[in-house]
């Protein structure tokens, strides 16, 4: 069965949710599926089909550039195996799995987004607010910042690594 079919029903996901914006791609390009998203208070950001008689109409790039950042997040959570084959018995330990591989993503992302040495700097920069150093990726170090930066920090550092 082809997921076009299933647009209305995926628009009723429960009764708790009401969604504002249903976001697709072509594949879902009917008139059928414009008019039940409507139906329902859904704005329907769905782009025409080339050979659609329709075309020429506003259609908001903006909102669809979204759908490639949701798409891009569901494939890396499904990189962790125990996501993707539902290894999880329970709905709350399944909830508790997907959460902690959405804070290992956004740690990820923060991580790349500010280079890997941003963290390292604070803490050189402010070692009395650091209760903690946690290295990922091998990213703390020593090449490169020379012994002028790390030979006073390690004496700070030595007492303090407990695990």
């Amino acid at each position: 069965m082809s997921d076009t079919t299933q647009f209305e029903t995926s628009l009723d996901i429960g009764p708790d949710i009401t969604p504002r914006i249903g976001i697709t791609d072509k594949g879902y390009d009917s008139r059928a599926n414009r008019v039940a998203a409507r139906a329902r208070g859904v704005t329907p950001v769905i782009p025409r089909k080339e050979n659609s008689k329709e075309r020429g109409r506003f259609f908001p790039k903006q909102l669809y550039k979204l759908r490639a950042r949701i798409e891009q997040t569901i494939g890396k959570l499904k990189r962790f195996k125990r996501v993707a084959l539902r290894c999880e018995k329970t709905g709350v330990s399944y909830d508790a799995i997907v959460s902690f591989a959405c804070g290992l993503i956004l740690v990820k992302s923060v991580h790349t987004a500010y280079g890997g040495p941003f963290g390292l700097r604070l803490t050189l920069a402010h070692p009395e607010r650091t209760q903690r150093l946690i290295i990922w990726n091998a990213v703390g170090h020593e090449v490169g910042l020379g012994a002028r930066v790390w030979t006073p920090r390690r004496a700070y550092w030595a007492g303090r690594a407990k695990f």
